[in-house]
């Protein structure tokens, strides 16, 4: 089981969950360097070797969120979602 905002543990016991909003969340299978990450913060190609997930979370409904590799780790959500409107992250590596 892979958990997203929930600490780990027993699966029923939500005292231990993050309780605020992720804008997205990607899992690699390879060491990036800092240059790699910092170039690639606000947007990457889903095709990108060693991208393994990427949940961007801006489905807007329902409780799925979707992967958008082509690895189908598509996320369910444990409680009902809610899909925050109008969020925007703030760019600091961008002219």
């Amino acid at each position: 089981m892979f958990k997203i905002g929930h600490s780990y543990g027993e699966p029923e016991n939500m005292t231990r969950q993050l309780n605020s909003e992720i804008c997205e969340v990607r899992i690699w299978n390879v060491i990036r360097s800092q240059e790699e990450i910092y170039k690639n913060m606000y947007d990457v190609d889903p095709q990108t070797t060693g991208l393994k997930a990427y949940w961007k979370f801006n489905e807007g409904k329902g409780d799925i969120a979707k992967d958008y590799t082509e690895n189908g780790n598509d996320a369910k959500a444990y409680t009902k979602a809610i899909w925050p409107e109008d969020i925007e992250v703030t760019q600091k590596n961008k002219e």
